[in-house]
């Protein structure tokens, strides 16, 4: 009987040494399907908020297609709340979670640019798979990614 009350104490105690999930791992639970842009023209000017801003960053409109449906992404302004000590306004685009590769960036009803969104599956075994947004691609040219997922978009004239 001590034998056995032994062998299941040290069962008991590798079952929770081999689960990552035993109060040591926190699933990460931070929306992977969004970024953020900064778009400029070819001075570095902002296109989008102050003083020589082109568009009206209410009016942008991001969407991908589905057979003959229309699927819209939602299309956000606002601060980078991610960096302490630049707060510039900026574009933040959540994707639908339906995962599109391919998603139109309206800016205005002459100005439409494509994002190329590449997909990686992430996980582990105590939080399971989720898909994260990898490269993104700007009218068939990579964008590099800045700080914290931050893309900015040098628009040609």
């Amino acid at each position: 009987m001590k034998i056995n009350i032994q062998l299941l104490l040290l069962l008991i105690v590798i079952a929770t040494l081999e689960s990552c999930c035993f109060a040591s791992q926190k699933c990460d639970s931070t929306p992977r399907n969004r970024s953020k842009f900064k778009i400029l023209d070819q001075n570095g000017k902002d296109l989008l908020f102050g003083d020589n801003k082109k568009y009206n960053n209410d009016s942008i409109v991001a969407y991908s297609l589905s057979g003959t449906d229309t699927v819209k992404h939602i299309c956000q302004k606002g601060p980078n709340t991610d960096d302490s000590e630049n707060k510039d306004s900026l574009l933040h685009i959540q994707y639908d979670y339906r995962q599109f590769t391919t998603v139109f960036l309206m800016l205005d009803d002459k100005d439409i640019d494509t994002l190329h969104l590449t997909k990686t599956t992430e996980g582990s075994k105590c939080c399971g798979k989720y898909t994260e947004l990898g490269a993104v691609g700007f009218n068939f040219e990579p964008l590099h990614e800045g700080y914290n997922g931050l893309f900015t978009i040098i628009k040609k004239s």
